[in-house]
């Protein structure tokens, strides 16, 4: 930012800017996000079709499916739908790869936080679809690291499984250690599934590792609830349940809180996967 404002470039600020939003977005801080992104939206809108060469992405819709996405994880899931009508209409226009892949996972993160695992699972296959054709790996490990998540939660651990293994062998060549988290937490949610809590627990404290490292509260929390549904302990699990709904509240993740709170919730009246 500072050699933006040196150089008054105008664009290299909104970059700038458009890299922290991004970066917050993918540690899970989504209210760091939108002060980032939503004041630079409409010189995104206007710059459509003018992006400096070599970007793989367009840059207001890269904009809008952080933003979008962040607001879903804040509870504004009605607002980040109507982002995703805009951003599909000019992704469909431009025809960009990249774009129509990210914002199949987008459309599906949204879905599966807001608790529409069928809903999200169309979007990633869609997604898994347009990145097969054009060779697209890390995005496609990126979206399989989510799309287990939701098989999972559609009753089919074994399904899940499959598509977290073809995550994680395609993102250890890259040394992508987010995805790699990403899949161990979802990995830890299929064996609970599966009723193999011995197999869960090492993958949850992989992941929690890994959050708690990188300051992660997303995926944090994520890895203690199915670290609390693989422990044999009632009150160490209440005690992991009650510490991510803390994680939660101090991120603004409200999805994710409530999430939190109906696992609490379920261990008061006896354990499920």
């Amino acid at each position: 930012q500072r050699l933006a404002a040196e150089l008054d470039d105008h664009y290299l600020e909104v970059e700038g800017r458009l890299a922290e939003g991004q970066a917050f977005a993918m540690a899970g801080h989504p209210a760091r996000v939108l002060p980032l992104l939503d004041p630079d939206v409409e010189y995104l809108r206007e710059t459509v079709g003018a992006d400096r060469r070599g970007m793989t992405t367009t840059r207001v819709l890269t904009s809008l499916s952080f933003s979008a996405v962040s607001r879903a994880l804040m509870g504004d899931v009605d607002h980040a739908r109507r982002q995703m009508v805009e951003r599909t209409a000019i992704a469909r226009a431009g025809g960009r790869p990249f774009d129509l892949v990210f914002g199949c996972w987008t459309m599906g993160a949204i879905e599966m936080h807001a608790g529409r695992p069928d809903v999200a699972l169309g979007h990633f296959r869609e997604g898994l679809e347009i990145a097969a054709l054009h060779d697209l790996q890390y995005v496609g490990a990126w979206i399989r690291a989510h799309a287990g998540r939701v098989q999972a939660d559609l009753g089919d651990p074994d399904g899940a499984l499959v598509t977290l293994d073809q995550s994680e062998a395609a993102a250890r060549p890259m040394e992508n250690a987010l995805i790699i988290g990403w899949a161990n937490a979802h990995r830890a949610r299929a064996h609970v599934a599966l009723g193999d809590p011995a197999s869960a627990r090492p993958r949850a404290r992989a992941a929690l590792s890994f959050a708690q490292a990188n300051d992660h509260p997303l995926l944090e929390a994520t890895s203690m609830r199915w670290l609390a549904a693989a422990t044999d302990d009632p009150a160490a699990a209440d005690t992991l349940l009650r510490d991510a709904v803390d994680v939660c509240d101090r991120a603004d993740l409200a999805l994710a809180c409530r999430e939190m709170e109906h696992a609490r919730a379920t261990l008061v009246h006896g354990r499920s996967g």
